[in-house]
Order: structure tokens, then sequence, then C-alpha cells
């Protein structure tokens, strides 16, 4: 006996690399609501993430450098130093925080190892467009089914309201 499952939502896309072999494929299923719930979190977690990011650069870029590191070293002014290279510092650790965030959320979302294997252990959010752009439409359309539904349901329950009085 054999059983043959074919689910029509279930999504695959073949991960395929700059010699056209297929390094992989990621497989998704854009209608369950678990995974329409991590997708929607990874793009909120992005837009959250970059805001801040986008404070800490505020907060350098308000930091006077109008002396060069070497006369500061010279003349004394390890503080203004100090405070230069602390914002540095926190300019990066934004920057590896968006990046270990979209790592948790790709890999949560489609299988561990699959940031890795798209960034080649790069942090580029470019190299990540192609994915984003890939399932987007997908996502989009769920969700628009979804919305139907719910609209639908809406719709049912205002009838049956109206029609027992």
């Amino acid at each position: 006996m054999e059983l043959s499952i074919r689910n029509e939502r279930i999504k695959r896309i073949d991960i395929i690399g700059e010699d056209g072999t297929v390094l992989g494929q990621v497989v998704f299923n854009p209608y369950d609501m678990g995974i329409y719930r991590k997708y929607t979190e990874i793009r909120m977690q992005l837009a959250k993430d970059k805001q801040e990011y986008e404070a800490i650069v505020k907060e350098y870029e308000s930091i006077p450098k109008d002396t060069p590191e070497d006369d500061m070293l010279e003349t004394g002014e390890y503080d203004k130093l100090n405070e230069i290279y602390q914002a540095e510092s926190k300019m990066s650790g934004g920057i590896e925080n968006i990046f270990k965030n979209l790592e948790i959320g790709i890999d949560g979302l489609f299988g561990h190892g699959v940031y890795e294997l798209i960034t080649q252990g790069y942090q580029d959010e470019g190299m990540l467009n192609p994915l984003f752009e890939a399932v987007k439409p997908f996502f989009d359309e769920a969700g628009k089914e979804r919305g139907e539904k719910v609209g639908a349901a809406k719709l049912n329950r205002a009838q049956r309201r109206t029609t027992k009085k």
C-alpha cells in the first residue's frame, strides 16, 4: 500500500549558487499561522533593529571629531578618544545584533543553516534580499486569503445575529 500526499500550499524555492548548482532548498507553508507569524516577526525585528542602529549612529555623529586621533593621544585627551571608541564599538555591536537576529529568525523559519548558506558568513543584508523577494509573494497571498476568510467569518456571524432576531 502506498500513501502519496501532495500539498499545494507547501512552497519550495531552490537556493542556487553562482555556478548554477543547487546548494539547498527552502521549504515552507506560508498558510501555516506559526510560519506566517515567524515571517512577520523577522520583518518587525529587522525594522526595530535598524531603528535602534540609526539612533546609535546619530549618537556617534554627535561626538565632535575635529581633532585627529594622534593629536588627541599626544595632548592626553583620553576621555574624548574613549568616548569615540565606545561609540564605534556600540555601532559595531548594533550591526552584529541586526545580523544575529536575522540569523535566528531565518533559521527558525526555514531551518538551521539556511542563513549561513545564503550569506556565506558575510554580514551583508543585500545577500538576503533575493530570499525575501522570493518568499514575499507567497506570504502576501496567504495573508490576503486569511484576511478574506476572517472577513467572511465576520459577515457570516453578523448575518446569523440578524436572522435570529
